[in-house]
């Protein structure tokens, strides 16, 4: 299975979706309290994450902090695929790109 899902990453039609929806990323930091039922956010960091390439991901993908996510879902009688999906960890989201910005 983990080589059916390196080829597929291999021939870059998936980075290229990858960069084509997430050419860049807004990450913003807070921290959160909640004040009598109402919640406050302090927001103290933001960064500007940029660029990407076919070849940054697939090598993210081999060190295994990209993984994926197989969205299917069975109601009993029909199954649907509902896509795959890619998922990473928030400390791993600034190996995704070249270009990291605080704002």
């Amino acid at each position: 299975m983990f080589q059916a899902i390196l080829s597929l990453f291999g021939d870059f039609r998936q980075t290229d979706r990858f960069i084509q929806k997430i050419s860049a990323l807004l990450f913003i930091s807070t921290f959160t309290e909640e004040r009598n039922g109402v919640e406050y956010f302090h927001y103290y960091r933001a960064q500007l994450m940029q660029g990407t390439s076919p070849a940054l991901l697939l090598d993210q993908f081999r060190a295994e902090n990209i993984l994926v996510d197989l969205r299917l879902h069975d109601k009993g009688t029909m199954a649907r695929n509902h896509g795959t999906g890619f998922r990473t960890y928030e400390d791993k989201l600034p190996l995704l790109f070249n270009s990291i910005k605080d704002l």
